[in-house]
């Protein structure tokens, strides 16, 4: 049986990512193995002719241990992104 101190900070994670999936309009879980950070860590552009609306041209993808911490990495790819209209 885990510590108090660790049950805690396990039920808080918990609680966080319900929130999380509650507000959320899609979700994929998904499981590599073998995968080096670099390879696992990527922008990918939908390649569409124009923006229409709220439509997604692309998507920050990033797999870490936790749910955090790929969070965390796609704030900061995001940052590199320059959008240009």
């Amino acid at each position: 049986m885990p510590s108090e101190k660790v049950l805690e900070q396990k039920k808080a994670v918990v609680e966080s990512l319900k929130e999380r999936f509650q507000s959320a309009a899609t979700g994929v879980f998904v499981t590599y193995s073998g995968l080096t950070v670099e390879k696992d860590t990527e922008l990918r552009l939908f390649g569409k002719p124009e923006l229409k609306g709220h439509r997604r041209m692309g998507v920050l993808l990033a797999r870490r241990d936790n749910v955090e911490d790929a969070l965390e990495t796609v704030k900061e790819m995001r940052k590199k992104v320059e959008v240009k209209l």
